[in-house]
């Protein structure tokens, strides 16, 4: 039996934060700020994990475009090439994908180089799909070592 190993990264909540940042955490009880998070840092680590493992996925779970004066005001736009450049196979909008409503929601996620993917919101109106999910119907696929993942 052949074996493929299978990296999957996962992020999430990164609420438009850009740059590295004080992070505020709690270390055997006690509270502590840590330098934390910034694109930049997690491309490092993408292109490094992907160097390790070219079957990789990178996922995200959310709230990405909403939470700093660099999303807010494009309303959520500038987000599409940090996500980009960072090179995701799949995204999943969160609740905060909402904040600028439905109708932008689609539109900016419509600009994404990868599969935008949505289960979990649906059509509230009569005549927009009833309760269709307002994700893709096909969850995009990725080829790895011979196998097609759907």
């Amino acid at each position: 039996m052949t074996t493929t190993r299978l990296t999957v990264l996962q992020t999430a909540d990164l609420h438009g934060q850009l740059e590295t940042h004080d992070e505020f955490y709690l270390e055997d009880g006690q509270p502590t700020y840590r330098r934390a998070g910034g694109v930049a840092r997690m491309r490092t680590l993408f292109d490094r994990v992907r160097a390790e493992n070219p079957n990789t996925i990178v996922v995200d779970n959310g709230d990405c475009f909403q939470g700093s004066g660099w999303t807010q005001l494009p309303r959520g736009q500038a987000m599409v090439p940090v996500m980009n450049a960072l090179g995701y196979d799949v995204l999943m909008p969160g609740n905060w994908e909402v904040v600028f409503g439905k109708d932008r929601l689609l539109e900016v996620g419509g600009n994404y180089d990868c599969t935008m993917v949505c289960t979990n919101m649906h059509h509230a109106e009569p005549g927009e799909g009833g309760s269709q999910p307002l994700g893709n119907d096909v969850v995009g696929q990725k080829h790895m070592e011979g196998y097609e993942f759907r």
